[in-house]
């Protein structure tokens, strides 16, 4: 094995210097990704953020189709087409058929393709 591996990278330490405490699921910008916290992580402590893989997440009022990159609105935590002129942090890629503005959340593969 490679003397330079450390991990997978699925999973990731996080110091969490947000100035808030986030909450279990809670999807947080770090840096220039977005991770998913697997449990609370209080303001100033470390955590582990879920980097990878397809999560279902809170998104805006628009249709999301198969493939369409999608960015995390930070103010309104939510998923959307809208990078927001570079404002808002490439999340991923939508992973499921049929994503109306009604819906809910939405299946999300995170930073893919990254």
């Amino acid at each position: 094995m490679s003397k330079t591996y450390s991990n997978p990278g699925h999973k990731l330490d996080w110091l969490n210097d947000s100035g808030s405490d986030v909450v279990n699921d809670q999807m947080v910008a770090a840096g220039s990704i977005v991770g998913i916290a697997d449990d609370a992580i209080v303001s100033t402590e470390e955590g582990v953020l879920s980097v990878d893989g397809v999560h279902y997440y809170a998104k805006s009022a628009e249709d999301q189709p198969f493939g369409t990159k999608l960015y995390f609105d930070e103010s309104e935590n939510k998923l959307t087409t809208n990078s927001g002129s570079g404002n808002n942090n490439f999340a991923g890629t939508v992973v499921e058929s049929g994503v109306l503005s009604a819906d809910a959340e939405v299946a999300v593969k995170l930073n893919w393709p990254g």
